[in-house]
């Protein structure tokens, strides 16, 4: 009975950390883009290289529920804001500003 007992418990255990570690969660997170990732996306989306940008700014955010790399830049006077999604890369939102431009 006790070596049953051991059997079923080890079974158990051995079925629950197969289900933990292919979880969509953790599954997800091995895909996700990493800040520099999300910097040189938007980068190269607006035209620039690393010898073009500095002092790029890259923050976590969320937009809409959806998480979010914030990336910001300048190049010339205009200001670029990206928000590129972490899970796939994929660009979900673009702004540009003239630096220092005040209409109001």
């Amino acid at each position: 009975m006790k070596n049953t007992i051991a059997r079923t418990l080890t079974a158990l255990g051995a079925s629950a950390l197969f289900i933990l570690s292919a979880s969509p969660l953790t599954a997800c997170a091995a895909n996700n883009i990493t800040a520099e990732q999300a910097k040189q996306i938007a980068m190269k989306d607006a035209g620039f290289t690393d010898k073009d940008v500095k002092n790029a700014v890259v923050q976590y955010d969320t937009e809409d529920g959806v998480a979010v790399y914030d990336v910001e830049f300048i190049v010339k006077g205009i200001e670029y804001s990206y928000d590129v999604r972490i899970s796939d890369g994929a660009v979900i939102d673009v702004d540009t500003d003239v630096e220092g431009l005040n209409l109001l």
